[in-house]
């Protein structure tokens, strides 16, 4: 990697930390509804384009294109299978994790599979 193309990655990586950071300082991010949902001010265009974007990747610009004209189309099904997989997750897992309060997978482990008597530990 050159030296331009290092030092824009560090300026555009600073820039959106801060920008973040600035946006979220005032976010309440203590519960469970404000951790996921932007305390439920997220209309369905946001939420649904953040599911479908973070879907995306250089893999479906180049790789699967690729495939698909090498191959068939029977790529196209991994696609398709994806937006299966996001229905069922946000339809029967995720309410599970805001009941239950978990915010990550180390806190899903942590209340599934420690005993009750070592959590205040």
């Amino acid at each position: 990697m050159g030296r331009t193309a290092f030092i824009s990655f560090v300026i555009f990586t600073v820039v959106a930390a801060v920008i973040s950071y600035l946006k979220s300082r005032n976010s309440q991010n203590k519960t469970t509804t404000g951790f996921f949902l932007g305390n439920r001010s997220n209309g369905f265009i946001i939420i649904g384009a953040s599911l479908f974007f973070s879907n995306i990747s250089a893999n479906q610009f180049i790789g699967e294109n690729e495939s698909v004209y090498i191959n068939n189309m029977s790529v196209i099904g991994w696609g398709i299978s994806s937006v299966l997989a996001m229905v069922i997750v946000s339809e029967f897992f995720i309410p599970i994790y805001l009941k239950t309060g978990i915010r990550t997978i180390p806190d899903f482990l942590e209340k599934r599979y420690l005993p009750p008597f070592s959590r205040e530990c």
